[in-house]
């Protein structure tokens, strides 16, 4: 079978940045220690606002920027979003064209969603230092970790100007959270432990301004969920403007009210809570068609725009000030332009059409678009890396199939195919060398070792074609579906199966929609597959290594604990200790020493059981920024840089 031949590019790579030590270290008390607020150096009460907002201050459309502000903003400062190191940090000044990146979804731009990430609090996921306030001016922890104290900042206004108060908390949460009608299951993040099935935590509102919410078993990681959220879910699982969306909710509001909401959409009175979720912008539809008018606390709000634009303009409410006194953020709007096809985005960027994306610059194209880049006036930054693994093999474990059972269950033949992966080849193939093979699994490529395994776990016998047959002699394979979610990923998915069958694994490969690959991994008849993993990048916050997360992978042993053994498959000891060791890192701080060691047998379960194969580690995020934008990190993660958008500016 043909080996790969390595693509060569000359490209300057900036030195990469370990940040991995920075997110996992330092003592809890510092960790969740609220840190001390930067001071505005302006005058008290004298604030600046943007241009367009001081206009419509003039004609009377909007309050003044003081009116605007909370009584204690938000004060963004070196150091607090970016590593000092790692940016080279100014007050910026106001103007400027719109940031502008681009998409294929016209629903959807991951760049823009990543500058609107907005959360509770601000933790070392995409700051540095000590958990502190963001939307929360304040919180505290107990001792033994079950209750958190949460104050919000008083002023604090929806971008329609209503206050925000705790009876927003009370609704996200009484109204959303614990109807059964518009959230079936309470997620695990708000249960004892972040325990699937575990009690539900319960909330108590102490003021306007303050609230409490109380767990039955410790929970140390929460204030890292309520800073980096549910799957990256925002402050909105917990905060919503009940001033507008009590108007469709049947328990706030009488139906004669809402019938007429319910008509233009053709639903019945049974079907509000239909009309309510069409209603509630979530955290990934902020920048969708239907999201323009719905009261947000991001930096930039969705506008009515063509079909090829996602428009997106600033907050006249945003709480966030520079320490001269500045409203951010600097720049009035932010759009994507969607494409077509993926394949057209260099022309784009090249043409001036894009000038600030980190999701969709593939590494095949970076040659190309450092060459253009002075004509076109960007620059394309190398040095930021990518906040997970850009690609990982799973396996589906629960795919009833006997013969396939009997091979991935072998321990062995996971160490086999770990073996035969060739991860520095897919590296230096599809990523151009910018990155590194995975920490958390044993590494080298052996594929004598790996035919070695294969032999003793019984695979031995080979059918007339060379391919190695189960243990009971029935034809096995990896039958590989799966769908391309970046552009990378059929090229390495084709490099793996070379592998693969040069070691006798007979590998087919289907490429298929998402919907169906969607489709396929709940019904659990997916056998492999690759999906993105947040690997050792994010210190086990996501639990993307869970099986019921991702591609699912062993979502019915998942079911079989999360229901007692009432429904799904009763899992094996080594997935019983995972789940274990997962109930434990929920409970503590991160940064103790009880923390550090269950993290340490963490990494030991995984390299004895190598449940997943993830390809790739601290990759480059090429990422394209107008040549004169500042205050952009020159390293880090690239979502971290992205999620500090607000405080981007234009210079000379």
């Amino acid at each position: 079978m043909a080996r790969k031949v390595l693509m060569t590019m000359t490209v300057m790579v900036l030195s990469f940045v370990v940040v991995f030590s920075a997110f996992a270290g330092g003592k809890a008390e510092e960790e969740v220690a609220p840190a001390a607020a930067p001071a505005v150096t302006a005058a008290p009460g004298e604030y600046n606002e943007a241009p367009m907002f001081a206009a419509m201050v003039r004609d009377g459309r909007l309050p003044p920027v003081e009116e605007r502000l909370p009584e204690n903003p938000l004060v963004i400062v070196d150091g607090i979003n970016i590593p000092s190191e790692n940016i080279n940090f100014e007050i910026g000044r106001y103007g400027g064209p719109p940031l502008r990146s681009v998409t294929v979804n016209p629903e959807l731009d991951w760049t823009l969603r990543d500058a609107n990430m907005n959360n509770f609090l601000m933790t070392p996921i995409h700051t540095t230092g000590p958990i502190r306030g963001n939307i929360a001016e304040s919180f505290t922890i107990s001792d033994d970790n079950r209750v958190y104290t949460i104050t919000l900042r008083k002023g604090l206004k929806w971008s329609d100007g209503v206050p925000v108060t705790t009876e927003d908390v009370r609704f996200a949460w009484e109204g959303r959270m614990l109807n059964t009608d518009l959230t079936p299951v309470v997620p695990a993040a708000f249960r004892a432990g972040g325990r699937p099935g575990a009690e539900v935590m319960t909330l108590e509102i102490i003021d306007d301004f303050t609230f409490r919410m109380s767990f039955a078993e410790p929970y140390g990681r929460f204030a890292r969920q309520l800073g980096a959220g549910q799957l990256w879910g925002g402050y909105n699982e917990l905060l919503k403007p009940s001033h507008y969306l009590k108007q469709f909710h049947i328990d706030y509001t009488p139906i004669e009210d809402i019938r007429p909401h319910l008509q233009d959409q053709g639903l019945s009175d049974a079907e509000w809570f239909r009309l309510f979720l069409s209603k509630d912008i979530l955290w990934h539809q902020i920048m969708a068609s239907h999201a323009p008018g719905f009261p947000s606390l991001n930096p930039w709000l969705r506008v009515d725009s063509p079909d090829e634009l996602i428009r997106m303009e600033r907050n006249p409410y945003f709480y966030k000030v520079d320490a001269a006194g500045n409203q951010l953020p600097y720049i009035d709007r932010y759009e994507s332009v969607v494409v077509a096809d993926p394949e057209s985005i260099p022309l784009a960027v090249i043409a001036g059409d894009v000038n600030f994306n980190r999701d969709l610059i593939a590494h095949e194209h970076v040659g190309l678009l450092l060459e253009n880049a002075e004509r076109g006036g960007y620059e394309i930054e190398l040095g930021l890396v990518y906040h997970n693994a850009p690609i990982a093999l799973f396996f589906n474990y629960n795919n009833p199939d006997p013969t396939w059972q009997s091979v991935v269950l072998d321990r062995r033949f996971r160490h086999a195919v770990n073996l035969a992966m060739d991860n520095q080849t897919y590296l230096d193939v599809v990523f151009l060398g910018m990155g590194t093979t995975s920490p958390w699994f044993p590494g080298g490529h052996d594929k004598a070792r790996a035919n070695q395994l294969l032999d003793e776990m019984g695979m031995d016998q080979r059918d007339s074609e060379g391919y190695r047959l189960a243990p009971n002699g029935e034809r096995f394979e990896v039958y590989f579906e799966f769908y391309e979610a970046a552009a990378d990923w059929a090229r390495i998915v084709e490099l793996i199966r070379e592998d693969l069958e040069e070691v006798g694994i007979r590998t087919p490969i289907r490429q298929i929609a998402n919907e169906l690959w969607v489709a396929r991994r709940d019904a659990f008849e997916l056998f492999a597959t690759v999906d993105w993993l947040d690997d050792t990048n994010w210190p086990y916050l996501t639990w993307d290594f869970m099986p019921n997360t991702r591609m699912q992978w062993g979502g019915l042993w998942h079911e079989y604990l999360n229901t007692d053994g009432a429904s799904g498959v009763e899992p094996p000891d080594w997935i019983v200790d995972l789940y274990e060791l997962e109930t434990e890192l929920r409970s503590v701080r991160m940064g103790t020493a009880r923390a550090e060691a269950a993290e340490q047998r963490l990494a030991d379960w995984m390299m004895e059981n190598v449940p997943m194969f993830p390809v790739a580690h601290d990759v480059v995020s090429p990422t394209v920024r107008p040549a004169n934008l500042r205050n952009v990190a020159h390293s880090f993660r690239s979502m971290a840089a992205q999620s500090a958008a607000e405080m981007v500016f234009y210079g000379d």
